[in-house]
């Protein structure tokens, strides 16, 4: 093929990629079934699976070159679930999964009283994965092996009942990623109840606003976890270090957020970071901390990108710099529950940070 010819080639498939937004569907590029080709099928599934066909409200499709998703938001009459068509036209729904949090919800109550929720982060399931009314008989026979979360409203975490509730889940024998967690009112548990915290402390960290500790188990090459939420305020923003696991945190005086003479942004306030934790002896360690940055300091309304289930603002990105002078560094950040939550790395010194239109 001559050169030029290749060039056209990749400047077009290029072009061609680059018009093709997440969430347009664009399943004829792969001949992708479409939806008047699937909706029988699924119609079809579910009386197979449950003896009636739900009722449509929502369908979205997902696609890019290689597959094609799509999101079912459907109804029996009285509640709404999902189901979800992946690729190959496998169609698993999630019909099932309130009556199995709420089982494993009633099976640790019966350990450790006071439970509010249950979260398998396995929802969806397949036409010959129907539920028994035996939540664990049901995981070991279909080998769905989830993360699992039990919370609790104003529960002390650091007791033996409540390692007692950690070694019954570990005696099924179903997962090794598990974690309790404590919230200080309804609301908050709210906030965090369908969270599968999968890998443990990292995860959980990021909806500390709403925890008050935590109990996990992980890997089998780890004890259990005991976390209390070391957060720290500087008017209505809150922050804390994101503590390796087994470390023990930076004292108070060695480092703290506070809001800056003038501003990076015009939408949000400015604030400094300043590090001045020098570890041991003469030298300087960087630092990994969560700053959460409440939504209603945000004069812009925010914009979710165009996936299932995003908490990835599409108009809004952080900022930082060394400087209030200085050309500023653009970031991307996530949305836990009402903050911004902004993950800043940042060496010995001060740090200026904010949110800003993306443009």
């Amino acid at each position: 093929m001559p050169m030029k010819h290749g060039i056209w080639i990749l400047t077009a498939t290029l072009i061609l990629a680059l018009s093709l937004p997440l969430g347009v569907c664009g399943c004829k590029r792969k001949n992708f079934p479409k939806r008047g080709e699937l909706e029988p099928k699924v119609m079809t599934y579910m009386m197979n699976k449950y003896g009636f066909e739900p009722e449509i409200e929502d369908w979205r499709t997902e696609t890019n070159f290689n597959t094609c998703n799509h999101y079912l938001l459907v109804n029996d009459g009285t509640d709404q679930f999902e189901i979800h068509i992946d690729t190959n036209s496998r169609i698993t729904d999630d019909y099932e999964s309130a009556a199995i949090n709420e089982d494993m919800r009633k099976w640790a109550d019966g350990i450790l009283p006071g439970a509010v929720y249950a979260h398998a982060d396995h929802e969806f399931y397949g036409e010959t994965q129907k539920y028994t009314g035996d939540v664990w008989e049901f995981m070991e026979e279909y080998s769905v092996y989830p993360a699992l979360t039990f919370t609790y409203v104003g529960q002390d975490l650091d007791t033996g009942d409540a390692t007692a509730l950690m070694d019954a889940i570990a005696r099924l024998d179903v997962t090794n990623e598990y974690t309790l967690i404590s919230c200080p009112s309804d609301e908050d548990a709210a906030v965090v109840w369908d969270q599968g915290f999968v890998n443990g402390y990292i995860d959980i960290v990021r909806y500390a606003p709403y925890i008050d500790e935590s109990l996990s188990y992980h890997s089998p090459d780890y004890e259990y976890q005991h976390d209390v939420y070391d957060l720290r305020h500087e008017g209505d923003v809150l922050y804390c270090e994101l503590v390796p696991n087994g470390d023990a945190p930076v004292p108070a005086s060695e480092y703290g957020v506070r809001e800056a003479g003038s501003s990076l942004s015009d939408i949000c306030p400015t604030y400094e970071l300043t590090n001045n934790y020098y570890g041991s002896g003469e030298s300087s360690d960087d630092m990994d901390v969560l700053v959460f940055v409440p939504l209603s300091l945000i004069d812009e309304e925010i914009i979710y990108q165009n996936y299932y289930g995003s908490n990835t603002p599409d108009n809004v990105i952080g900022v930082e710099s060394s400087s209030l002078d200085g050309d500023p560094t653009h970031f991307g950040f996530r949305i836990y529950g009402d903050y911004a939550v902004l993950d800043m790395y940042t060496p010995v010194g001060t740090t200026y940070f904010s949110v800003e239109r993306d443009s």
